[in-house]
């Protein structure tokens, strides 16, 4: 088929006009025909021409886009091939008659293009000079299927607005009935034409359209339940909605009544009942939040699904940061031993209790868990309850019973040998006085008076040890004990050349306690520093006050702690003090005690060891 010219954008201009475009004309039509496709795609239209005898069908790229159908045409039967099989025998027959009749046709028909369905409106349109190779039919060719979907959905909708119970109908800008539907004609009882009525009437209550009106021109939405008592309260929900012009101007407003009647009954019992669920929920949840142990229930493997306040704050964080989390071995104790324990109960299916020690923090918890046999997810609940002061508790009990019975029998050992070192002591002094002239007599003497001040010494801090003490605690200052303390220390300190720095003012440390006692704590602490310092190197005091306590650090600069002599430092006639009793710091520890403090031992990170005290602040 030759290309078409002057003929085929006649034609089109035709076309043109008989689809309501404006300004067409046959130059721009002639202007867009070229080789690749005999007729042109102008005014979004598909073209096309079916040219006779030859029965061949050739059209735009448009066309083409629609149909699959080549642009240098195909013939009559490909082109029916290509229809869908319910709408070909229909297609077939009205080409039929047409070519026969020689008269003008629409046809609609759907048509699978690169597997998408298509809906089709195809126009033909008779070339008034037949002749062998003049084309015998042209037209036009659009894809509506939008408008096909569109037209669908429209007559659902209108179909659902006909049958739906609610009441419906629309109103121009002013508030003119233009459309009511049949649930709203016929809610009086009479099925009569509302249309052309004010809305106000429908709705019983003139103020309702005000309200409604005045907020969707403020760009509002509106909605708005009223009840009406009429023997039984009854409700309805109105909304109104827009319909805007192009422009964004009001056009028409949609109605909308509802019966809610129901929903608004069965909504105050569902609020009484949701109510009563959230009381008890509420109630519940602080009862669980007051008890002092954590309890976490866990979704296998590990995951958090609730907890209490004691396992939120042990946790840290907040409910919805906790909840949901999965614990790992990665988190700090007691988790990580947690996460290993609740996998392992859920897997077997068997309860544990364990005791989990975090060694870095000197903390330990007893954890309980239990596995949940209700469900075919094996839940398992866990109590954390921290037993670190219990523990220590224990310890300071067990050590105050050994210390007791050990003070008794020290206490009695020692008043037995006084005695007799005071007999050694008065010959001594005899001797002294009747060989004071043998040079020999007196070495040994000397010798021997010093090995009786030893016994002496270890005597006092056995009395010492064993004395039951009961002090008087009065209000004091414990920076004014300490600076007590240093300044009997001072001079065996000079004597080692070892420095004192005491950076704790006189007036520090407001506490409740007994004085002498207290001094005779920080004496042992520094003996005990001084003794293991070398010349030149100093020890450091320093302090703070805090949550209540007053804490107080000693550091020295010597060898340190050995890592097993640490956990035995406080205990009775430990030493490593040459010519030492063993007794210094196991008097330090009860005597911190009985004043409701502790005492700790550990090595300094930069070398040399710390004792720290911690007694309670006085309350003001």
């Amino acid at each position: 088929m030759k290309p078409r010219g002057g003929k085929a954008a006649r034609n089109l201009a035709i076309l043109a006009q008989s689809q309501g475009v404006a300004g067409s004309t046959p130059t721009c039509a002639a202007r867009v025909l070229g080789d690749a496709c005999p007729i042109s795609d102008p005014y979004d239209l598909g073209s096309w021409q079916w040219s006779h005898p030859d029965d061949l069908i050739a059209g735009s790229e448009r066309m083409h886009r629609i149909t699959g159908v080549p642009c240098d045409g195909e013939s009559r039967g490909d082109f029916l091939a290509r229809i869908e099989e319910d709408d070909r025998a229909d297609v077939s027959s009205r080409l039929a008659a047409a070519l026969a009749a020689e008269q003008p046709f629409e046809l609609e028909f759907r048509v699978a293009v690169g597997g998408d369905l298509r809906y089709v409106r195809m126009h033909g349109y008779v070339d008034a000079e037949i002749g062998a190779i003049e084309p015998q039919f042209f037209g036009t060719i659009q894809d509506v299927t939008a408008r096909f979907h569109t037209d669908q959905a429209l007559m659902e909708l209108s179909l659902a607005v006909e049958e739906t119970r609610d009441l419906v109908c629309i109103t121009d800008a002013k508030g003119t009935i233009e459309y009511v539907n049949r649930a709203w004609r016929l809610f009086d009882g009479r099925d009569r034409p509302l249309s052309g009525f004010p809305v106000a009437l429908l709705l019983g209550d003139p103020q309702i359209w005000v309200e409604g009106r005045g907020a969707i021109v403020r760009g509002d939405a509106f909605r708005k339940t009223i009840s009406k008592a009429n023997g039984k309260m009854s409700y309805r929900e109105i909304t109104m909605r827009p319909l805007r012009d192009r422009d964004g101007n009001l056009a028409r407003i949609v109605v909308v009544s509802s019966d809610v009647t129901s929903q608004m009954h069965a909504g105050e019992g569902d609020l009484r009942v949701e109510k009563a669920i959230r009381d008890a929920a509420h109630e519940w949840r602080r009862t669980v939040d007051a008890i002092d142990a954590a309890i976490v229930m866990f979704d296998p493997p590990s995951k958090i699904r609730r907890m209490n306040r004691a396992a939120r704050d042990l946790l840290g964080g907040h409910d919805y940061e906790a909840v949901g989390r999965t614990i790992d071995a990665s988190h700090p104790e007691p988790w990580g031993s947690i996460a290993k324990l609740v996998v392992e109960a859920a897997g077997r299916r068997l309860s544990f209790q364990r005791q989990v020690h975090d060694r870095a923090a000197n903390r330990t918890w007893h954890v309980i868990g239990s596995v949940s046999e209700t469900t075919d997810i094996h839940d398992v609940v866990v109590i954390i309850r921290e037993i670190t002061e219990t523990l220590a508790l224990e310890d300071s009990v067990r050590r105050s019973e050994v210390m007791s019975a050990m003070g008794n029998l020290v206490a009695g050992v020692a008043h037995e040998v006084k005695n007799p070192l005071f007999g050694l002591t008065a010959t001594l002094d005899a001797m002294d006085l009747r060989f004071r002239s043998s040079p020999d007599t007196i070495r040994y003497t000397s010798m021997m008076r010093r090995e009786v001040a030893r016994l002496n010494s270890l005597m006092k801090d056995l009395l010492d040890y064993g004395r039951s003490t009961r002090p008087e605690h009065q209000p004091l200052l414990l920076g004014a004990a300490l600076a007590s303390a240093v300044t009997l220390c001072r001079g065996a300190a000079d004597k080692r050349g070892v420095g004192i720095a005491n950076h704790l003012p006189a007036d520090w440390g407001s506490a409740r306690g007994d004085f002498a006692s207290l001094e005779q704590v920080f004496r042992n602490i520094l003996d005990n520093a001084i003794a293991f310092s070398t010349a030149g190197q100093s020890i450091a005091i320093t302090g703070e006050a805090a949550g209540g306590m007053v804490s107080l650090e000693v550091r020295d600069h010597g060898p340190g702690f050995s890592a097993g002599d640490l956990p035995r430092i406080f205990e009775p006639f430990f030493t490593k003090r040459k010519g030492g009793t063993g007794l210094g710091l196991s008097i330090v520890r009860r005597t911190v005690e009985e004043h409701g403090g502790r005492v700790t031992a550990s090595n300094h990170g930069e070398g040399g060891a710390v004792v720290r005290l911690e007694l309670p602040a006085a309350r003001k």
